[in-house]
């Protein structure tokens, strides 16, 4: 099907997919079940983004040299060498033009990827860093750090198209959280970081640490709103509105990775796995994990 039919239209914008983004197959790609990686050269590949779309994924384009000017959120802005952009689903984006020396590296990785990978360690990271860069997701890099994000980035590249490799899935993800984590330590310590209002800032804030001391025990947003001293709806809004996810969203994706974890790395029953994890019993356990994977706990831990 031709890429024009594929696209979603709603509203003068479009809803893309990466698999749709891209589907020509005219970039050199790494593919990886769920992960895109590329380098681009000048304005060619980009023309796919000159119509404001909406991409489902998690998207982040290293700048090498050149330049691209892009609206964001119906914001225009000029990115140069050593800038990294990160995107959300959320994240109304369009490409304006481009240099024609431009070049830079995008990886994008699959909306639904990191509920079926991401440790709940990472997950609370990738909810930090993505909560504080949404207002304004460019950062500028030191010369140190662009060169940590680029190694990184093309060495990702290399391990996605290494299909023979005996430990793949391994070397793809360990490659992809090792990213992860140089990219929270850089925003972590970056100065360019602008924050978004103040008060939604420590909303967001106090709600991500008592997800992380309590989503084990605590599965519903009422727990949590109580806790912050607002309503469950006014939690979920403002976590909607900066994340395209709600507040029970990352509650289901945090408890479904522990369980992940569990189921693989500890010798307990899924009878006491359901204990820990608070559920009123294992059958409660086993239809919450089941929708989420599509299999059992049991036939989860049997294929690892």
């Amino acid at each position: 099907m031709h890429y024009e039919r594929k696209r979603k239209m709603m509203d003068r914008f479009y809803i893309l997919n990466t698999t749709e983004l891209f589907d020509n197959r005219s970039v050199d790609t790494g593919f990886y079940s769920g992960v895109m990686c590329f380098d681009i050269k000048g304005n060619e590949k980009l023309k796919l983004l000159e119509e404001p779309c909406y991409i489902n994924a998690f998207v982040y384009l290293l700048v090498l040299s050149g330049s691209v000017e892009v609206e964001i959120n119906h914001r225009s802005q000029c990115l140069a060498p050593k800038t990294l952009l990160l995107l959300t689903a959320v994240h109304l984006f369009r490409v304006v033009e481009c240099s024609n020396d431009f070049l830079a590296t995008m990886l994008l990785v699959d909306s639904d990827f990191p509920k079926n990978t991401d440790t709940p360690k990472m997950l609370y990271k990738r909810m930090t860093y993505g909560f504080k860069m949404f207002n304004n997701p460019t950062l500028i890099l030191s010369a140190n750090d662009f060169e940590v994000l680029n190694g990184r980035m093309q060495i990702l590249l290399r391990h996605i198209s290494y299909t023979t490799h005996l430990f793949y899935n391994d070397l793809v993800l360990n490659s992809l959280e090792g990213m992860y984590l140089d990219l929270s330590n850089i925003i972590e310590n970056s100065d360019n970081v602008i924050p978004h209002s103040l008060h939604r800032d420590d909303v967001i804030n106090s709600f991500v640490q008592l997800l992380v001391e309590n989503y084990k025990t605590e599965h519903h947003v009422d727990f949590y709103a109580k806790k912050l001293g607002f309503s469950s709806h006014y939690l979920t809004k403002i976590v909607k509105q900066h994340t395209g996810q709600t507040a029970a969203d990352f509650i289901y994706d945090m408890l479904y990775s522990e369980a992940r974890r569990l189921l693989r790395q500890s010798k307990l029953s899924i009878q006491q796995i359901s204990e820990v994890l608070n559920f009123s019993d294992q059958s409660a356990f086993g239809k919450f994990f089941k929708r989420n994977s599509g299999m059992s706990p049991f036939d989860y831990r049997k294929g690892q």
